[in-house]
């Protein structure tokens, strides 16, 4: 309540703040700044009187504030298509980049809004400014809808049919851009394609449309990873969408189950090393080769004991519950436990732990002739070691 006490009187304050300046501007010669300090303003506050009113006075039109938005890009940000059409009849620019490189036409991909989508599509866009907006579009919307919305922290209904309405809008953004001449293969800076990104958010919705558009189901990025990978792992988003659904339809409508980035890593591999147990068993369950090697000998289950800043104990659970070889060795004769023992991991005890209770062999030795107990000396693992020697020691 207090909260919304306070968002009310910081609203009133600015307007109140906002009138008195005009007041102030309407009895003295005006000033290019103040104007253009106005006009930020009003675009917005939505008063579409008072920005036809500055600019009649010479306010620019382009004025950026200090992220570099323009009011264009101001008036797309806040979903108002009536200032939107304002702004472009008075001339304003559809090629203004804000300081993170984003037009109005890519925020508009973030909004969505299909109304304020198709009015910067008729001022023409360059091919280039489509196919980012497209990048984005493909993305979908947020990745959770709160069904419950106490302050205590709401409850989230993950369902499919939820994501695929979250989805629409953006879906409808992706049909307009396409329709306009974007680029369905397009490539962002890591070349990634529209496909990757819907799939590794996990919009399958947009997914469906993209293949039904003729995207190339087995493209590849520069680092050779491709819609299935990005499925898989989700690797470039911080909250991990569940991308199941989207990777049975790629499955489905034929990706390479087997395909290799340029390290020799398959989708099960991402999967693993990004600790998603439950995408491991779905590729598992479409046959997905649980030994395969990556260029440096890694198989699935190496990947996921080595972990990293996530944990990844439930993808090597399913990893072994399916029958992985638990003491395979890459090329520099290290296991997976050894692996385990670098302390690179989320819980490299844990993993240790866990490793062992599936028979993992802590006598054996790498090429440098050291075992599971060196390597976990050398990083200071000292519980990691005690359960070493105290599982040699058994007969």
């Amino acid at each position: 309540m207090q909260t919304a006490r306070f968002v009310r009187l910081a609203t009133l304050s600015s307007g109140i703040l906002f009138i008195a300046a005009c007041c102030a501007l309407a009895q003295s010669p005006p000033n290019a700044a103040d104007l253009d300090g106005l006009l930020l303003q009003a675009v917005y506050n939505g008063d579409r009187i008072s920005v036809v009113n500055l600019l009649d006075k010479g306010a620019n039109i382009e004025v950026a504030r200090k992220g570099g938005e323009s009011p264009l890009i101001l008036a797309v940000e806040n979903g108002d298509a009536g200032m939107v059409k304002l702004l472009l009849e008075r001339g304003a620019s559809i090629h203004a980049r804000d300081q993170s490189e984003r037009t109005a036409l890519v925020t508009a991909a973030r909004v969505p809004s299909p109304e304020i989508m198709k009015m910067l599509l008729d001022k023409k866009p360059t091919i280039t400014e489509k196919d980012e907006a497209l990048l984005i579009a493909a993305q979908g919307g947020p990745l959770a809808i709160a069904i419950d919305g106490t302050e205590s922290g709401g409850k989230y209904d993950e369902t499919e049919e939820t994501r695929d309405s979250v989805n629409a809008p953006h879906a409808a953004m992706v049909g307009l851009l396409l329709d306009a001449g974007a680029d369905i293969e397009a490539k962002g800076e890591a070349g990634d394609t529209p496909l990757m990104n819907a799939a590794s958010y996990g919009a399958t919705l947009i997914v469906k449309l993209l293949l039904g558009r003729g995207a190339d189901i087995n493209a590849t990025d520069s680092l050779g990873g491709t819609a299935l990978m990005a499925a898989a792992c989700g690797c470039g988003v911080i909250d991990k969408p569940d991308s199941r659904a989207a990777l049975k339809l790629l499955l489905v409508r034929g990706a390479a189950l087997e395909a290799k980035n340029k390290e020799g890593q398959t989708a099960l591999m991402a999967a693993a090393a990004w600790g998603r147990g439950d995408i491991v068993g779905l590729l598992l369950e479409y046959g997905a080769d649980i030994n395969a090697v990556d260029r440096e000998g890694n198989t699935a289950l190496m990947l996921a004991a080595e972990g990293g800043a996530i944990p990844t104990a439930a993808a090597v659970k399913t990893l072994l519950e399916h029958g992985a070889a638990v003491d395979a060795a890459n090329k520099t004769g290290q296991t997976a436990l050894m692996l385990a023992c670098s302390g690179r991991g989320f819980d490299p005890a844990g993993m240790v732990e866990l490793l062992l209770r599936w028979r993992a062999d802590p006598n054996l030795k790498d090429t440098r002739g050291d075992t599971a107990a060196d390597i976990a000396d050398r990083s200071q693992r000292a519980d990691a070691v005690r359960m070493l020697k105290n599982a040699t020691a058994r007969p």
